[in-house]
């Protein structure tokens, strides 16, 4: 019989943290990949003024200068002011730029000719880790990947914004469906492989039987004498079932099944003393299988506990 129930928990859990996985991480991943892609498709007046909009939110308004106004589009850098405060925004417009200590250092010293006190760097490009590194010793704070998405997203054209969120929302749900789908062909591969349940016998098939073990057996059974010492699996098995059959009709004694070839079940109704003693008088009829281990499930609608015994050690 399919282990449903081992394979039900395995294929849930599966898709739950696929799905978890997807909407916390790939999902955003995608989003911010695509945002910036969509934001080194504006020009540099609309990316800027796209960040300049984020930085509004922040404090920051841009200071009047007169040749910045003149000539917008060859001003690289614009002059903020924040309180008593001059900031200097530099975009660096483009997914194709590597920003690193060099730029960082020019952005420095264009700060200090402006008399700025510190300084923004947004770019859609990637800045290396010498580059960070000198941005945080000089006081400039850098906009880039899902920090600069996140400042710009708010302020882009919706139909921007929306077409990004939509395509990362929509593969996020496709991929869901291919882990759900994944999670289901788990639950059939592991129902269909994994060891059955244990709470029901095995259906008995077919085997060959020894003839003289088993006659030798049965006779013994019927006159409560010790059955013979056997050791082919086939006499084994022929005694094992002479034992559940004998146990199942016992008072007391709901059924008696072997879930494997060492350990014997005991539903029960009755006393622990009065069933054990059942048990133990069967199984010691049996020198094959005395030293079998016992499962005593609790009674139906008691407190009471599992327990493992043997009849008879080696």
């Amino acid at each position: 019989m399919p282990n449903w129930t081992l394979a039900l928990a395995i294929g849930a859990t599966a898709t739950l943290l696929a799905s978890v996985w997807i909407w916390l991480f790939e999902r955003p991943r995608h989003e911010t990949r695509n945002g910036l892609k969509a934001l080194a498709s504006m020009s540099w007046r609309e990316f800027s003024g796209v960040v300049l909009a984020a930085l509004r939110q922040r404090g920051f308004t841009e200071a009047v200068e007169p040749e910045a106004r003149s000539a917008p589009e060859t001003q690289p850098e614009r002059l903020l002011v924040h309180g008593d405060e001059q900031w200097l925004l530099a975009c660096k417009h483009g997914s194709a730029y590597q920003v690193g200590a060099e730029t960082m250092a020019e952005l420095t010293e264009a700060a200090r000719l402006r008399g700025a006190s510190g300084a923004f760097l947004a770019t859609q490009g990637q800045v290396d880790p010498n580059g960070l590194r000198v941005a945080r010793e000089r006081g400039i704070e850098v906009l880039s990947g899902a920090r600069l998405w996140q400042s710009a997203k708010p302020q882009m054209p919706a139909i921007l914004r929306n077409g990004v969120v939509d395509n990362a929302r929509r593969r996020a749900l496709r991929h869901t469906g291919i882990a759900a789908l994944a999670g289901v062909a788990l639950f059939a591969i592991v129902a269909f492989l994994a060891p059955a349940d244990t709470d029901a016998p095995a259906t008995p098939t077919a085997r060959h039987v020894s003839p003289a073990p088993a006659q030798a057996s049965q006779a013994a059974q019927a006159a409560g004498e010790i059955a013979p010492f056997v050791t082919d699996e086939a006499s084994l098995q022929h005694q094992r079932e002479a034992v559940s059959k004998a146990l199942t009709a016992s008072p007391g004694i709901i059924r008696g099944f072997w879930i494997s070839k060492l350990t014997l079940v005991i539903d029960r109704s009755g006393e622990d003393a009065t069933v054990w003693a059942q048990v133990c008088r069967e199984l010691e009829r049996y020198p094959s299988l005395r030293t079998s281990r016992v499962q005593l499930n609790p009674r139906p609608g008691t407190d009471d506990l599992v327990r493992w015994r043997q009849c008879k050690t080696f």
